[in-house]
């Protein structure tokens, strides 16, 4: 008989379900389980102890069924491990730490069922530790400066059973005050005030807490402070004496401690004594001046020190002397005398006694009066047999507190200037270049610091003996840094002036007009080794010579600028390795056709690299000479003494691609109503802005030392410059020397009281120390000076033109 299939049960179907229902009832019972006793056990004494609960097995569970629990507690409560198993009872003891702290506390033990993560929990309470504690301050009250700090060291004792932490704080402290604790332990901690100003006394409360216990102790806290106060708070000391002040100490709050002085701002030469050196109520200050000691009003601050804290207070102190102001030059003939004016300036201690330490033999120097109160004169006398050239003389003054200041001058010895006029050369001529083989006009190459002699009439340019001043263009290629250049008559002692320089070691030109010296020779002294070009384009005769050109100043005028529009002067460019002659006449300068020798200023720039540019009178061939050069492609000015050539023109011819731009000052022609003659003078300094402000130059000791650089206009005083120029002078040779701050577009020297002309007299667009030759024409015995941007400017003078 067949059964239906939804009657027949798998014997595996009936195998999970009697297995799943085994397992079912073993889980479940384990989880019926119990603590006995169950909840909180008897509060246990502070000193600690030790009991036990049981954990129960859950019912109806055959005996070889297990269950697994899990045992946790609080720190101080320690109940031993918890094993499952088949037993019905488990008995856990525990034991309980003693209390060290002065609260009460509660703990826990915690059983868990591991498999459904049942949790039964028995609450362990357990009195408070019995006993206390205390501690000290020392000290109990502390005295210190503000800014200082106070420490105090504080000790805890414990009582009976209570051995736990006591934390502290500190209440009562000014807010600006800090607090710090270190050395802590169990017994013991520093606590530091670090005090803060202002001064006061104030109580610092210590609380010890450990549970709801709180114990507080206090400290005393005086801060104290000074102030200082010096009578007066200004003194006067002369140089080479001293002054004195008082200066208290101002207590603060009961301050009384030692008080240590020193002074800052203190200039050179001026010295601060304190007697005592340290003090508790007021000092005495000494002041001293010696004659170095700068003259005028500053401010020393007196700091005095006690405990490590300064506290200061101001001195206002004012330094009177004396200095002495000297003619920067004195013109004497040989076998002549000359005076000056030396001031006494400021304020000296009684009378000040004059000499003159250190003239050249052969030179006197007397005083009048001697010893002075504001001012002496100087009377100066040579001897015929002093040769011409510039000695320097030291003027010593020392007053009643011996003390000595000093002031130079320099002596410049020459026959007075005689008139000349000017012969030009046919064409340039190359008298020197020492790159040729070895001779007398020719190698070697001139070396650093040495003079090297050259016999101008001797050479092949045919200049006659009756010649007294050349005019020259110099051209040096040094063999690396060349400081300057110097051109001077021989017989003569080196002036204290330049002709050029090249700082950067590149080939340049300077025009030159130098008298002859001894025999019609010229000296040549280098800083540096370099090699040398002499060129000569004339000569000047005495005026009595008939063949002399008198000359005629114009005022400032460009005749020729390339870079404008086409036309006969102007554009195009010049091509580099051509001849391009200009009309000069042509121009709108007003030169007149009687202008035999034109004095210009030829300007080049270049489209690159330059080798050289020359000037000569058209119609003539060119010559083997150069006006100017620029090889590193600069913008480059040169004065040049050109003589007019066929119809008035002249010829310029570039080696390579450049713009060039012609200005005029004046010409040459034959003597007539207004012509002027020149007068050769010993090379002398006019103006250097690197020694003194303003429009003069001194070489004194005391020369400012706030000595600046100018741009815009500055106005020189020529005739009152020292140098031998009379009201009479129409007209200035000049050495003008740049010494940039950076980049120079242009200056420009003008007649003062004249509009500025729109000329220039050198470029110094590379930031260069840069020199050249300028004829500027004056009216007034003063002259003009523009710098586009900031630069030093030197003037050295070699001559004047007058009738």
């Amino acid at each position: 008989m067949n059964v239906p299939t939804r009657h027949r049960w798998p014997l595996t179907f009936l195998l999970i379900v009697f297995f799943l229902a085994i397992g079912r009832n073993s889980f479940a019972d384990c989880t019926n389980f119990s603590l006995s006793p169950q909840g909180t056990f008897p509060t246990f004494p502070s000193n600690g102890g030790s009991s036990h609960f049981l954990v129960n097995r859950g019912t109806n569970l055959p005996a070889d069924t297990g269950c697994d629990w899990e045992i946790s507690s609080t720190s101080f409560l320690h109940p031993s491990p918890l094993s499952g198993g088949a037993q019905v009872q488990t008995d856990v003891t525990f034991t309980v730490d003693p209390n060290p702290d002065l609260a009460a506390r509660t703990g826990f033990i915690m059983v868990t069922e591991t498999e459904d993560h049942q949790v039964l929990t028995q609450t362990i309470n357990q009195s408070a530790a019995t006993g206390d504690f205390s501690f000290t301050i020392t000290p109990s009250q502390q005295k210190v400066v503000a800014g200082t700090s106070a420490t105090f060291e504080v000790d805890i004792s414990r009582s009976g059973q209570f051995t736990g932490e006591v934390s502290l704080q500190v209440s009562g402290v000014p807010s600006n005050d800090v607090v710090t604790f270190s050395n802590v332990t169990h017994t013991h901690a520093t606590v530091t005030i670090t005090t803060r100003p202002p001064a006061g006394t104030f109580t610092m409360t210590i609380t010890g807490a450990n549970g709801n216990t709180k114990h507080s102790n206090t400290a005393t806290v005086q801060v104290t402070d000074f102030t200082l106060t010096i009578d007066p708070s200004s003194v006067t000391v002369q140089q080479g004496a001293s002054a004195t002040a008082q200066i208290a100490i101002n207590p603060i709050n009961g301050f009384d401690g030692s008080v240590n002085f020193g002074p800052s701002n203190v200039p050179t030469g001026v010295a601060f004594a304190f007697s005592p050196s340290s003090a508790t109520t007021k000092g005495t200050i000494t002041i001293s001046a010696n004659g170095s000691s700068p003259l005028g009003t500053f401010t020393s601050f007196i700091a005095g020190t006690s405990s490590g804290q300064s506290r200061s207070a101001s001195l206002d102190v004012t330094v009177n002397g004396f200095t002495l102001t000297a003619c920067d030059h004195l013109a004497v003939p040989p076998g002549g005398s000359g005076q000056c004016t030396i001031a006494i300036n400021g304020t000296s201690a009684g009378p000040v006694t004059f000499s003159a330490p250190s003239v050249p033999a052969g030179v006197t120097a007397t005083f009048n009066p001697n010893p002075a109160t504001a001012a002496t004169t100087l009377t100066v006398t040579v001897a015929s047999t002093v040769s011409p050239g510039t000695y320097s003389a030291v003027i010593n003054g020392t007053d009643g507190n011996n003390i000595s200041k000093q002031a130079a001058t320099r002596i410049l010895v020459a026959t007075p200037p005689t008139a000349t006029r000017f012969v030009a050369l046919t064409t340039p001529c190359r008298l020197v270049d020492t790159r040729n083989p070895a001779g007398q006009f020719g190698g070697p190459s001139l070396t650093g610091g040495s003079a090297r002699v050259f016999d101008v009439l001797a050479g092949s340019c045919g200049i006659p003996s009756e010649a007294v001043s050349y005019a020259f263009n110099a051209t040096v290629v040094p063999h690396g840094t060349l400081g300057f250049l110097s051109v001077y008559p021989t017989g003569q002692s080196q002036p204290v002036t330049s002709n050029l320089n090249s700082i950067d070691g590149r080939v340049k030109a300077v025009a030159a007009i130098v008298p002859a010296g001894t025999g019609g020779e010229v000296s040549v002294l280098p800083s540096n080794d370099t090699d040398f070009v002499l060129d000569v384009s004339g000569y000047f005769v005495p005026a009595t010579n008939p063949t002399g050109l008198a000359f005629y100043p114009l005022a400032p005028c460009r005749l020729v600028d390339t870079r404008g529009a086409a036309g006969p002067l102007g554009g195009p460019s010049l091509v580099g390795s051509t001849t391009r002659t200009f009309p000069l006449l042509a121009g709108s300068c007003q030169i007149p056709s009687t202008a035999q020798v034109y004095s210009l200023n030829i300007t080049s720039v270049p489209r690159g690299a330059l080798g050289f540019l020359t000037t000569w009178p058209a119609g003539q061939a060119q010559p083997a000479v150069s006006t100017l050069n620029a090889p590193t492609g600069a913008v480059t000015a040169n004065a040049a003494l050109v003589r007019a050539g066929s119809n008035g023109d002249i010829a310029v011819f570039a080696s390579n691609d450049s713009d060039v731009v012609i200005d005029i000052n004046g010409y040459f022609a034959a003597p007539d109503q207004g012509g002027l003659s020149f007068f050769a003078l010993t090379p002398c300094r006019v103006l250097d802005t690197r020694t003194t402000p303003g429009s003069s130059s001194s070489l004194e000791p005391d020369a400012p030392a706030d000595a600046s650089p100018f741009s815009g206009t500055l106005v020189v005083d020529v005739t009152g410059g020292g140098c031998g120029t009379p009201s009479t002078a129409q007209g200035y040779v000049f050495n003008a020397t740049v010494v940039p701050q950076s980049s120079l577009g242009f200056l420009t020297l003008w007649p003062d009281g004249t509009s500025q002309p729109g000329v220039s007299t050198l470029n110094a667009g590379d930031g260069a120390v840069t020199s050249n030759l300028a004829v500027v024409p004056t009216i007034n015995g003063s002259i003009d000076a523009f710098a586009s941007n900031v630069t030093h400017l030197i003037l050295d003078i070699f001559g004047y033109f007058a009738r």
